[in-house]
């Protein structure tokens, strides 16, 4: 079991919606950078969001970028946890990220949850939000 950290929020003063992951997987954690596995369908999705079908393509910080001109913030809800491998069900011992101190810096007017363990981990920390 290894020690997984979230990354940095990826959110400027233009952003408007937040779109919320639990903690990157293995590969992305290693590469220092979201929705890295090439199996993922996360940068194609937001390409098709973006009106930029080649998103998917771009290099790690032009896809920020794009979020970003997109008015598209990107962070976890989970800031640290254990798990053996990529998989949700095997998280432990997870600590939230402090969304509520970024949605009181950011003027934030959506939030999106990325799958059942980021709905559930921000429902259980953040409940009354």
């Amino acid at each position: 079991m290894i020690m997984c950290k979230s990354f940095l929020p990826n959110i400027d003063n233009n952003s408007k919606v937040l779109i919320l992951g639990s903690m990157p997987g293995i590969l992305s954690l290693e590469k220092k950078q979201y929705y890295a596995h090439p199996q993922n369908r996360f940068w194609k999705l937001m390409g098709m969001f973006c009106n930029c079908k080649n998103l998917s393509d771009l290099d790690y910080s032009n896809k920020l970028e794009i979020l970003l001109d997109n008015k598209l913030a990107l962070w976890d809800v989970i800031a640290s946890c254990n798990r053996i491998g990529s998989l949700d069900s095997n998280i432990q011992n997870e600590k939230p990220n402090n969304i509520l101190k970024l949605l009181d810096n950011y003027k934030i007017e959506k939030i999106c949850l990325n799958g059942n363990k980021a709905y559930s981990a921000f429902k259980r920390y953040f409940l009354n939000y």
